[in-house]
């Protein structure tokens, strides 16, 4: 649908440079296919935003590489004696 639209839009672009007479309904037709456009893009863009929110990126597990301790060691209280 989006291909269509765009052929759409540059056939009227040639229909405006030809015929004179036909300028005020190609205008009408190009404005409304470019509304139809930028409805669908943000339409396109507002499902990729819901994909994103639920799973960010910025949240994945990582696992960690195995025999590799979580900590430095340097919190460690010493053994008692």
């Amino acid at each position: 649908m989006l291909h269509l639209m765009i052929i759409g839009i540059a056939v009227l672009g040639m229909i405006w440079n030809v015929d004179l007479g036909a300028r005020p309904y190609v205008d009408v037709a190009m404005w409304l296919l470019f509304a139809g456009l930028m409805f669908h893009l943000g339409d396109r863009f507002n499902t990729w935003l819901d994909h994103w929110a639920v799973r960010p990126r910025w949240r994945r597990n990582r696992r960690r590489a195995a025999g590799r301790p979580d900590h430095s060691g340097a919190s460690i209280p010493l053994l008692d004696k």
